[in-house]
């Protein structure tokens, strides 16, 4: 970096301009040269606050950023909640599903907001529509067929 700073006030004395004062640190330096080699008010790399279109430069990293959290965290999140709720609406009598605490069960009724589950022989549990994760796997089915034998 100190390099970079001699360089710059090489530049300076080049054209004819005194040389930084001892007292200026190496980041002011370098970055007032850069400014003023770039015709910009000083600060570090040139970016002062004389510098044109901030807000605009700003509003569009903004709508940038937004739109990159909608489409990887906003919209798969309602594409899921979307299929959840669809689950829900098709349960019917005889469905084996996984509650949200891991209970595997079979769908024996279902009373408005209230399902009934049968987890075991003759061993009944009701829950809330909205605790039903998903419909039974496969490997699921198999290996609790497997456990019955």
């Amino acid at each position: 970096m100190t390099w970079l700073n001699e360089f710059f006030i090489l530049m300076q004395v080049g054209q004819g301009e005194a040389a930084a004062p001892a007292a200026q640190t190496a980041t002011d330096a370098a970055g007032q040269a850069a400014g003023q080699a770039g015709g910009q008010a000083g600060g570090p790399f040139g970016m002062g606050c004389g510098t044109g279109g901030g807000m605009v430069d700003f509003l569009i990293w903004m709508v940038f950023l937004f739109g990159l959290m909608y489409f990887l965290l906003i919209r798969p999140q309602r594409k899921q909640q979307k299929q959840h709720e669809q689950l829900i609406e098709s349960l019917k009598n005889g469905d084996r599903v996984v509650t949200s605490g891991g209970v595997l069960g079979t769908v024996r009724s279902i009373s408005g907001n209230i399902v009934t589950l049968e987890i075991a022989d003759n061993v009944r549990i009701r829950i809330q529509k909205s605790h039903v994760l998903g419909l039974q796997t496969d490997a699921a089915k198999a290996e609790e067929q497997g456990g019955k034998k």
